[in-house]
């Protein structure tokens, strides 16, 4: 009897309480370790700052209803198959409406496929290899393409330094690299 009566008072006194705001959740995959951790920190200090100012000024207004914005933050170690590994689990166990990143494009790359079979929007802040979004209604980018930036410095060592003849050395393991040495090459 007893536990039945405190079973009541918890169902009811949850259920007359204040209603929980709406929430609105956004994976954010950076590199916290691997290669490039300053960039994965500050991109969760950058993102952290503009949930929470959203979230001070009463939340995320979505067709005049608010929601509480919320931000999981996955580590992709800066490793391709983690990166798509993290995007898969914040989609089917976190339940996102939305994915900010991977950074760079070796990483964002297979990412973006797996949000694009899902229906996921993803942006990538700073994925420039077209294979991100080559063929995706699903998933951005915020940077300029490699095709664009190779050209933009092929063009300025031409007219700028009046360079004629160039040697271009990469790292082959490069999505980046070799996207820009091509276009810059081309």
């Amino acid at each position: 009897l007893v536990v039945s009566a405190a079973l009541i008072i918890l169902v009811f006194g949850v259920a007359c309480g204040e209603p929980q705001p709406r929430e609105f959740r956004i994976g954010l995959v950076a590199p916290l370790t691997g290669n490039i951790p300053e960039v994965g920190e500050s991109t969760v200090n950058a993102a952290s700052m503009i949930v929470d100012d959203i979230n001070e000024a009463g939340g995320l207004d979505v067709s005049g209803e608010k929601y509480k914005v919320v931000l999981l933050v996955e580590d992709s170690e800066d490793k391709a198959e983690v990166s798509a590994g993290k995007v898969l689990a914040l989609i089917n166990q976190q339940d996102v409406a939305a994915i900010v990143g991977p950074q760079a494009s070796r990483n964002a790359i297979p990412a973006s496929a797996v949000a694009e079979q899902f229906k996921v929007p993803m942006i990538s802040p700073w994925s420039t290899n077209p294979e991100t979004t080559r063929n995706k209604k699903w998933v951005f980018r915020a940077a300029y393409i490699d095709a664009f930036q190779g050209r933009a410095l092929a063009a300025f060592s031409r007219q700028r330094l009046h360079v004629e003849t160039v040697t271009v050395a990469i790292d082959a393991a490069s999505e980046y690299n070799k996207g820009l040495a091509e276009a810059f090459a081309t």
